[in-house]
């Protein structure tokens, strides 16, 4: 080459050697890889410019052990296949990755022609000829191929099948399952790269994902009652095997808005349920996701997708987009498809959540002109749609909203009883309830929310055309109203031109009624019965799922001076399945050797136990604790009433026993919240029946005045604990409910960045932590120290003696949330809630406030001069030791719950 050079004039530039040119990872790791762009599946498409890094990161995975059986997926991939036909255009982020991966795991790609749209005939003819061994594809694909024997057959021979992206159907993943296809369910991200979640090795399994929460950094933050947020915590500061904290490095952690719900008995086991951004939140706050409505109708042969809408509005609709072959041309071929397609929606309304299920009138199909928009892997880019489809559901919400009142139903006003049959006929052929009495309570057999919405809407328009005004027919009527003999009564005062008391002295009447009611015929009293047990004791709880009776029950259990309980729950199992996880979540004991679980109906005589087990447990009960109450603050005195009545059946219960067997009540200090007086609300029996402000408190005052009457009247021992704020738990384990009170107000101050720095009236806190709680109620009880049966009676009051000041507390919550949020007063805290309350996309989740706007105001008492109230405890701490020793809520007590709430 010189000689030629030195004959020749020319430039000559040398360069630096490949050794030089080409970085280590080392130091290239911060460098650009590529810069793709998000699907746009949830919304607009953006950017996201990645980092050799994540590459690195890659590396670091292919290191991890084998886990729950499996090997991380990129190892097993190598393993099964040789050569991988990859179904997802370049563009696509899993057509960048994977090729790049695939050549560092020694795997050969085939990759489609780009000027093809990959489908079922295509996708088919690229698997006949390329001598793939194995392949990935689009779900919509893979579903195509399974309506085919031919296609079942082309699946059926690869050594490894490999699906993400989307939703593959349930049906046709069973499918391939039973035909032995090693099928591979895949999720990510292109922020998230390269985490990916392990798969079971059991076939049947396919729909799951494992994750290695440690390896992999992962949290699971609480998204409803049982779904989670996947949530990546950086593990330290260098990213290590984290990819996204290479191409977002001032981030801490990453919210991946992918909702997850754990498998009910395989740990690490998690099935994908939805992004957080397509849960549907109702106008009352209720949320939905609608990924199992959708998935089912879209299983149907003649739907090519559905999409379920109803953003906040009252309850859900859904858009069909049938496809082309099936497209109606006019009325009757709509009318005609839809009842085809009904089964499907039946079956969807089945398995979905009660109060998300969708109303005969609120389905449409969709406009053919206007396609769903798609992301290039097929799925449904939901924003865009909802957006293109503004006006149409907008029409569809206004038609249907007229169709509810249009539907005709017979009501019969020939009398009280035949308008009562009539209105059983509405709920049982109308609203799917299985069996209802004239007196059995809606709510008792699980009328929701959304029936109770249909049920005023139908009622409204019959009684429109019978000319019977209807503008007081809303939904709180039903509430008020909860019986089809009473709903009949009003209703038949409506036509009679009667107008109804005001709402407050409709509710203290229903106090004075029902008290009245259910202590008429009270047993006489019976002397000479034996004194409970102080060693040895058989004790019954109600209600021992709940948080604080898992608390009780935890603490009964390791009393050596208490040989048995009887947990009376409503489940079917007496709560036998339910209590394991209720306690282990808190910490709990899950040794239950010495207690039974009996399903019981305490609004039924003998607590709804059959005769046999209800006189074994006459002879053998020493003491009643009787915790089992609902919290809805919907329900009027009406809709208590059955529960009531059941502390009359305890009653009976009690002076039945053999033994002089106390009954020890969980009240409230709902009961007395409108104590305006500066002095101590006293530990005793306050009979003003104007001091409950709503019907809980109402309820609870009616079954304690019922038990002092029995106690007088009957000789029944009989005590009552006003429980004030029941707080989080002492130890690592449990968590104080978030959608109480002062949790969701901490989660809307992280929300607003703003926290109260006082609480106006609430400013002294004497919250109990919740097994202080469980503790007093036992000592009261003579259950932790002996007590005569005189003592076991009265009342008691729940409350901590030693308050704190929450101006104190504040400081430590900003603390904990550092820059997340600053203290400002009060006044501007319920401003900036209220001003939030005006967003276009409301989100109860992280706001969860919003819904405790009125009763925030009320508490805080915002610009009115109002004293805190105070509580009798001399009593109270006199019997019992835990509130004796009890001391304010510390910082620590805060940061404990703060950490366990995760906000």
């Amino acid at each position: 080459m010189q000689p030629c050079l030195d004959q020749r004039t020319m430039e000559v530039s040398m360069i630096e050697s490949i050794d030089n040119l080409l970085r280590s990872i080392e130091q290239a790791r911060w460098d650009p890889l590529v810069v793709l762009h998000t699907s746009g599946s949830t919304g607009v498409p953006k950017p996201v410019f990645l980092k050799q890094g994540i590459m690195y990161a890659f590396e670091e995975f292919l290191h991890l052990p084998k886990f729950h059986g499996s090997p991380y997926p990129f190892n097993e991939w190598a393993e099964r296949a040789n050569k991988i036909f990859l179904g997802m255009p370049m563009y696509h982020a899993a057509g960048t990755y994977l090729p790049l991966s695939f050549i560092y795991i020694g795997l050969s790609t085939v990759m489609p022609l780009p000027n093809q749209p990959l489908n079922v005939d295509t996708a088919m003819e690229y698997l006949n000829r390329s001598g793939a061994d194995g392949a990935l594809l689009p779900p919509s694909v893979i579903d195509g191929l399974a309506a085919s024997e031919e296609g079942m057959e082309a699946l059926a021979k690869l050594k490894l099948l490999i699906t993400g992206g989307g939703s593959l159907s349930t049906e046709a993943g069973n499918m391939l399952a039973d035909r032995g296809v090693v099928l591979r369910n895949v999720i990510s991200s292109t922020e998230l790269f390269p985490l990916a979640p392990y798969s079971p090795q059991d076939p049947k399994l396919w729909r799951y994902f494992i994750f290695n929460d440690e390896a992999m950094g992962i949290d699971w933050h609480r998204h409803g009652s049982n779904e989670y947020e996947l949530v990546v915590r950086r593990k330290a500061s260098d990213p290590g095997n984290q990819g996204c904290f290479y191409n977002f490095p001032e981030l801490s952690e990453w919210r991946t808005n992918d909702i997850f719900q754990p498998h009910p008995t395989l740990k690490d086991h998690w099935l994908y349920k939805g992004r957080a951004d397509d849960i549907l939140v109702f106008s009352n706050g209720e949320k939905l996701n609608p990924l199992t409505i959708e998935g089912i109708v879209s299983d149907h042969p003649l739907v090519k997708s559905a999409l379920v809408v109803g953003q906040g509005m009252f309850q859900a609709a859904l858009i069909i987009e049938p496809i082309a072959e099936a497209q109606p041309r006019d009325e009757a071929e709509t009318k005609a498809l839809l009842e085809k397609i009904r089964p499907a929606i039946e079956k969807a309304n089945a398995e979905t959540v009660a109060h998300g299920r969708i109303a005969a009138n609120f389905v449409a199909f969709a406009d053919p002109a206007l396609p769903f928009p798609r992301a290039d892997k097929g799925t449904i880019q939901r924003g865009k749609a909802v957006s293109m489809y503004a006006d149409f559901i907008s029409a569809l919400y206004e038609k249907a909203e007229m169709l509810g009142d249009g539907p005709s139903i017979a009501l019969d006003f020939s009398n009280d009883d035949t308008l009562t049959g009539s209105i059983i006929s509405l709920f049982v052929t109308k609203l799917g309830v299985e069996k209802l009495e004239p007196d059995t309570d809606f709510f008792s057999v699980g009328v929701d929310s959304l029936q109770v919405m249909t049920a005023t809407n139908l009622l409204r328009g019959t009684l429109h055309r019978s000319g019977i005004e209807t503008s007081t027919i809303t939904p709180r009527v039903i509430y008020r109203n909860p019986t089809a003999k009473v709903l009949a009564e009003y209703i038949q005062s409506l036509r009679d031109g009667v107008s109804d008391d005001d709402e407050e002295t409709h509710e203290i009447n229903q106090i004075k009624k029902q008290v009245s009611k259910y202590t008429k015929n009270l047993p006489a009293p019976r002397t000479g019965k034996q004194a409970p047990l102080d060693d040895g004791q058989t004790v019954i709880v109600t209600g021992t799922t709940g948080s604080l009776g898992a608390y009780m029950l935890d603490q009964l259990c390791r009393l050596k001076s208490v040989k048995k309980v009887i947990a009376l729950n409503r489940s079917e199992d007496g709560g036998l399945s339910r209590q394991p996880s209720v306690n282990e979540f808190r910490g709990l004991t899950t040794d239950f050797s010495k207690v039974e679980f009996l399903h019981a109906d305490l609004s039924l005589p003998n607590l709804g136990l059959g005769q046999p087990k209800y006189d074994s447990l006459l002879a053998d009960v020493d003491r009643v604790i009787h915790n089992a109450w609902p919290v809805n603050f919907k329900f009027t005195m009406s809709s208590f009433e059955s529960h009531v009545r059941g502390v009359r059946h305890l009653v009976d219960f009690s002076s039945a026993a053999v033994k002089n067997v106390p009954i020890i009540f969980i009240s409230s200090i709902g009961t007395v919240d409108r104590w305006s007086s500066p002095d101590a609300i006293p530990e005793e029996a306050l009979h003003d029946l104007t001091l409950p402000s709503m019907a809980y408190g109402r309820s609870k005052l009616a079954a304690s005045l019922i038990l002092d009457v029995a106690a007088e009247q009957s000789g029944v021992p009989t005590l009552s604990v006003r429980v004030g704020q029941i707080a989080g738990s002492r130890g690592e384990k449990g968590m104080w409910n978030r959608q109480e009170m002062i949790p969701s107000m901490i989660a809307s101050s992280v929300y607003l960045g703003v926290l109260p720095d006082h609480l106006g009236a609430q400013e002294e806190i004497a919250w109990t932590p919740i097994e202080d709680i469980a503790g007093l109620i036992l000592d009261v009880s003579g259950i932790t120290v002996q007590k005569s049966i005189s003592e076991v009676s009265g009342y008691f009051h729940g409350v901590n003696p030693a308050t704190a000041s929450w101006s104190k507390i504040a400081p430590v919550i900003k603390d904990f949330y550092g820059d997340k949020m600053k203290l400002v007063s009060v006044e501007e805290w319920v401003e900036r809630l209220e001003a939030s309350a005006k967003e276009e996309n409301l989100d109860f989740d992280k706001n969860p406030g919003l819904k405790l706007l009125d009763t925030y105001r009320g508490l805080f008492a915002v610009g009115k001069e109002v004293q805190s109230v105070k509580y009798g405890i001399e009593r109270t701490k006199s019997h019992s030791s835990t509130m004796r020793e009890l001391g304010p809520i510390t910082p620590e007590l805060m940061r404990n719950w703060c950490r366990q709430w995760g906000f």
